[in-house]
């Protein structure tokens, strides 16, 4: 799983996500998503994912 920055301001950010699943005789699964995170009172909730 790789995880990287894209945009940040204000209250949100979004984020690349990588997530790659291997498994013993066949392809690996990867998917690439986009994260959207948002901070209220200090606490920081993921508010969308979407694929990239």
């Amino acid at each position: 799983m790789s995880i990287s920055p894209l945009t940040t301001g204000g209250e949100s950010a979004q984020w690349a996500v990588t997530v790659a699943e291997f498994r013993p005789s066949t392809e690996p699964w990867i998917a690439r998503q986009t994260v959207t995170t948002r901070t209220v009172d200090g606490v920081t909730l993921i508010s969308e994912i979407t694929l990239a």
